[in-house]
């Protein structure tokens, strides 16, 4: 039972430790993403384009945010798969699927909000929409 009990103490700040890792990942993602959704917004003289602007990086940046959570929480829970000599293809297959879907979402976000911005911006205020954007990605 003492064995067992190091193993558990063990394993539990191993858990802190990478919550406390993503959680500070996260913590700056969520301001490079605030700061994105400003430069996006601020490409616009128009108030109309500014409110159509604000909602589409909004819902980017919210695809993003999920999705580079869920990645690290993959982490978490797949990294012993991903290093145990006796996983078989169809365990690493899934791990793969899990951050191949999460991937995939954020790259339908960036062409989703590149078709949004494009269709109401001008060739200058492009500009500045593909520079914030670049910031991120």
């Amino acid at each position: 039972e003492e064995e067992w009990d190091q193993v558990l103490a063990a394993s539990e700040k191993t858990f802190k430790k990478e919550k406390k890792a993503n959680d500070k990942i996260l913590s700056k993602g969520k301001k490079a993403l605030a700061k994105m959704e400003k430069q996006l917004v601020g490409s616009f003289n128009d108030s109309e384009k500014k409110k159509q602007a604000e909602l589409s990086a909004s819902e980017f940046s919210g695809t993003l945010y999920a999705s580079t959570e869920e990645i690290l929480n993959y982490n978490q829970f797949d990294e012993e798969t991903l290093m145990d000599y006796n996983a078989v293809e169809s365990e690493l297959l899934a791990v793969l699927e899990n951050y191949s879907q999460e991937w995939n979402s954020m790259l339908q976000a960036l062409v989703k909000v590149h078709m949004e911005l494009a269709q109401i911006a001008t060739p200058d205020e492009w500009k500045s929409v593909s520079k914030a954007l670049k910031k991120v990605i």
